[in-house]
């Protein structure tokens, strides 16, 4: 439920570097995630992935330059964000 996630972000707290980016990104938590997306500005959802552990890298590729999103869901249904320029 997207109104519950709301409430459960904790902005801030995901670093995703470098930044700005172009070919990849790595993101590190300060928890455990389960899985991680970029999205564009509008909520689309432009990639996904499945997370073990803190951190993880996600590839670019296909996006265009911009500002996204990335956001990853810890394994207990909460949600770290951060943006992300891409060159």
């Amino acid at each position: 439920n997207e109104a519950n996630s709301v409430n459960k972000l904790n902005a801030g707290t995901l670093r995703v570097y470098p930044n700005p980016a172009s070919g990849f990104v790595q993101f590190e938590a300060p928890e455990a995630l389960n899985r991680m997306s970029i999205s564009d500005l509008q909520g689309r959802v432009l990639y996904q992935s499945k997370v073990q552990g803190t951190m993880g890298v996600a590839s670019l590729e296909g996006l265009s330059a911009g500002v996204y999103l990335v956001r990853a869901e810890t394994q207990d249904g909460r949600y770290y964000a951060a943006r992300v320029t891409v060159k």
